[in-house]
């Protein structure tokens, strides 16, 4: 863990270098400013005294580093409530108190889930409410694995990253804070890894990624490889390097303002959104009503009804908080002469010493120029470029920026605002972008080249600006911000002091390109990143504040007729050049021209259309740009140095914080289990007067724990963040499982039902054994019946006739005996 001094007592205290106090209170100060990491409950931080053994002192709403060591030193005893002797045997530290400290999360029970990984599966079983029972994913998990984020549908997929190695560009965004070779958090060049579908960052420099927290998102912007940039969950840490995942997202159907549509999270909590609206593009749903999201969280499910296509039960996947601050993304260079600071851009480096381009001293002018000594030295740096400053004489200059500008001698800069659309597509304006603040209406203008792709419903993660590095959601379609106009009289131009006045001379705007020139003011007094607040316009939108994104200060070069094909113009920044067969002829002087030798080669040139010129010349004009403003059969009239400028012309609405979250489509939990069939042992008479019930079903527990332990096994696959050998804890519960559903083996939950093949091994074979007795009972009776039936059927007939008759005839002779009996009488005795 990181190690800092601070030392307490009477000696001044030093914090990294820098100076603070000399008390606890100083030291718990400066934790707080640390702002560093995401701490559980109420942000309380414990400073425990040596093995923690004994006491302990409560920071109350500081930030801080898990884990971190902290060495205090000086006279800190008394600070403690301990001295003397008693500090000495309580902390086993020297006489005056020294000692080592670490910093601790007070909260219950930290490593609770500390096997668990973002995208594993859990079954939950036993809750006093049923409804807490079932099969989950791990969503997210605080610093200290205290406490989890859980989902009913797996936000987590392979992040799928393309190898990349030293990427010096890359930009990491978590929460508030920027991890990068230029971020906040400096950790030197970045490595991209994807093996076995393992996706990881590294960074050259140890523990620089540290305070970034398992389970939560970061947004990668600017990477080398484009395909690197997009929004990931964090599924581990070491400091060092941080291992990812992508978050799945399943698009809704977009839908319009829906009054009869209810969203609710299953809690007491009561949302009144008013209206809600779907969204394809970025799968969000917006509410009429600011701010009344605020109950959702991360990881929650939501029942969304009375919807035409989005009724359901989702999964939020991402809330957005943040409010938009006021600001033009234009730096603020100290002015000074600087014979030591370097460029670099452009594949090279820039400077008055030990670079690659020579460019004499520079100077920086605020409020965002930077000017060679020697001319057209940063020729190079062309427009919408990154460039890195260091090693300046005044630090506050050092930083990346964009080039918005360039003479090439001397550029204007801006800061390099970069966007991800939906986690996917990464933007990097050219021109400024300028954050309006609103209650209910806040918004983001820049120029439609760089814009113009955004639309309703998307999420954009936006990062390097100065105060809105941040999660935002586009409310509506963005709009034109301006009206087009040609022929005004009298507009008047107004930044600060700075006022220029056409009351003798007309201002035309092109709504399309923002382009904004006169028929013969000068303009030069404004510069690129400067808020110019029009007035007198004959469209009211356009009497507004405007941001400059370029002053046209290039000056037309006579020189021609230029053969065929030896120039190219570019039209309004498009990637393809206009398609010509001519020479083209430049003329010179307050009133430039550009002729066509064939006419048909500019035909679909507009007035306020911007004219680039390209080619391999040789040409004076190359690289130049232009506004026309007029087109007379081929001849294009161009805008004088300094007369025309460009502005952010496409205002994109941004939902006020609370008022919508992005959701995936969660999936249904099945009740049904492996066994279809019932309950019933069929029973079997084994005789006239028994029965007997033989057999077990597939249900019971002993199956059911082995077909778990199977699944659990099986399930996931490898290399990605569900699979086993990511999981291994998963392996060690079936493993308990397989136990005890073959032994009478303790199962890995009390809650488990008992049962297992052993105990049916032993139930099988009673029932056998009785099966047995009973089968030997019917063999003997069996026996029996067919000894009589044997005496019958070897019986002699002839004798039993003989036998039958003699019986017969002695039945007779008795009959007749009896008969003279029955006939004897005493008058019979008498005669």
């Amino acid at each position: 863990a990181a190690t800092t001094t601070f030392t307490v007592g009477a000696a001044r205290s030093v914090v990294n270098g820098n100076g603070g106090g000399n008390t606890l209170a100083d030291f718990a100060a400066w934790l707080h400013a640390q702002q560093i990491g995401a701490m559980a409950g109420p942000n309380q931080l414990t400073l425990k005294i040596g093995d923690g053994a004994n006491g302990t002192l409560a920071v109350n709403n500081a930030g801080g580093v898990l884990g971190d060591d902290v060495t205090l030193s000086g006279a800190m005893a008394s600070d403690l409530g301990f001295s003397g002797a008693n500090a000495t045997a309580a902390h086993n530290t020297a006489a005056n108190g020294l000692g080592s400290y670490r910093v601790f999360a007070t909260v219950p029970n930290t490593s609770a889930f500390q096997s668990l990984k973002v995208g594993d599966s859990f079954t939950v079983s036993g809750a006093a409410n049923d409804a807490n029972n079932g099969s989950f994913y791990v969503a997210g998990k605080d610093l200290t694995g205290a406490s989890l984020t859980i989902s009913r549908v797996n936000l987590s997929a392979p992040a799928s990253l393309t190898a990349t190695t030293n990427d010096t560009n890359a930009l990491i965004s978590s929460g508030a804070f920027s991890y990068g070779n230029s971020g906040a958090y400096s950790t030197g060049a970045l490595t991209f890894t994807n093996t076995n579908n393992v996706d990881t960052i590294v960074a050259t420099t140890a523990n620089s990624l540290q305070t970034i927290p398992v389970g939560g998102f970061i947004t990668v912007a600017n990477a080398t490889n484009a395909a690197n940039n997009g929004t990931y969950v964090v599924t581990a840490n070491t400091g060092t390097q941080i291992t990812l995942s992508a978050i799945t997202q399943t698009s809704l159907t977009a839908e319009a303002a829906n009054a009869a549509a209810t969203i609710n999270n299953g809690t007491p909590t009561t949302f009144t959104p008013g209206t809600l609206a779907f969204f394809a593009g970025g799968s969000t749903i917006q509410a009429g009503n600011t701010g009344t999201l605020a109950g959702l969280k991360i990881g929650q499910t939501v029942n969304v009804s009375g919807t035409a296509s989005n009724n359901g039960s989702l999964v939020v996947t991402n809330t957005f908080p943040s409010s938009v601050t006021s600001e033009v993304e234009t730096p603020t260079l100290t002015a000074a002469a600087d014979g030591q600071a370097v460029i670099s851009g452009a594949g090279s480096t820039f400077g008055a010493t030990g670079t690659l381009v020579n460019t004499g001293n520079l100077t920086f002018t605020n409020p965002n120029t930077i000017t060679a000594t020697t001319g057209g030295s940063l020729a190079n740096l062309t427009n919408g470029s990154r460039i890195t400053i260091t090693n300046a004489a005044n630090p506050l200059n050092d930083g990346t920026f964009v080039v918005i500008a360039n003479s090439g001698t001397s550029v204007q800069l801006a800061l390099p605002t970069q966007m991800v659309v939906n986690g996917g597509t990464a933007l990097s304006p050219a021109d400024p972008v300028t954050f309006a603040a609103s209650a209910a209406t806040p918004s983001m203008t820049g120029s439609s080249a760089d814009l113009g792709s955004l639309k309703a419903g998307d999420v954009i993660a936006v990062s390097g600006t100065a105060s809105n590095n941040a999660n935002f959601v586009v409310s509506g379609t963005p709009s034109a911000k301006l009206s087009s106009e040609a022929g005004t009289a009298g507009v008047i131009f107004t930044s600060g002091a700075t006022v220029v006045n056409t009351l003798a001379d007309t201002t035309t705007v092109n709504a399309a390109n923002g382009v904004i020139f006169t028929a013969a003011t000068s303009l030069g007094a404004f510069v690129a990143g400067q808020s110019v607040t029009l007035t007198n316009a004959v469209q009211a939108t356009n009497n507004a504040a405007q941001t400059v994104t370029k002053i046209f200060n290039d000056v037309v070069a006579a020189e021609g007729p230029l053969a065929a094909g030896s120039i190219t113009l570019t039209r309004n920044n498009s990637a393809t050049a206009l398609s010509t067969s001519g020479t083209f002829t430049f003329a010179a002087g307050p009133a430039p021209t550009l002729t066509a030798g064939t006419a048909a080669d500019v035909a679909s040139v507009a007035v306020g259309d911007i004219i680039t010129v390209g080619g391999s010349g040789p040409s004076n004009n190359l690289k130049k740009s232009f506004v026309v403003t007029a087109n007379a059969g081929g001849v294009l009239s161009l805008s004088p140095a300094g007369q025309a400028m460009r502005v952010a012309d496409l205002k994109v609405p941004l939902a006020p914080p609370n008022t919508a979250v992005q959701v995936a489509k969660n999936i249904s939990v099945s009740t049904s289990t492996y066994y279809q069939g019932n309950s019933t042992v069929q029973t079997q008479q084994v005789d006239t007067n028994r029965s007997m019930t033989f057999g077990v079903t597939a249900m019971d527990p002993a199956f059911e724990k082995a077909i778990r332990a199977m699944q659990m096994i099986a399930q996931g696959t490898l290399g990605t963040a569900g699979g086993l050998d990511l999981n291994r804890g998963r392996l060690t519960t079936a493993t308990q499982l397989m136990f005890s559903a073959a032994t009478q083996a303790a199962a890995p939950s009390s809650t488990e039902l008992s049962g297992n093949i052993l105990s049916l091994q032993n139930i099988l074979a009673v029932q056998q054994k009785d099966l047995g007795d009973i089968g030997t009972q019917q063999t003997t009776y069996l026996d029996f019946v067919q000894g009589m039936h044997d005496q019958l059927i070897g019986v002699d007939q002839q004798s039993t006739i003989e036998n039958l008759l003699n019986q017969q005839q002695a039945l007779q002779a008795s009959y007749q005996s009896m008969a003279s009996v029955r006939q004897l009488s005493l008058l019979t005795y008498l005669k």
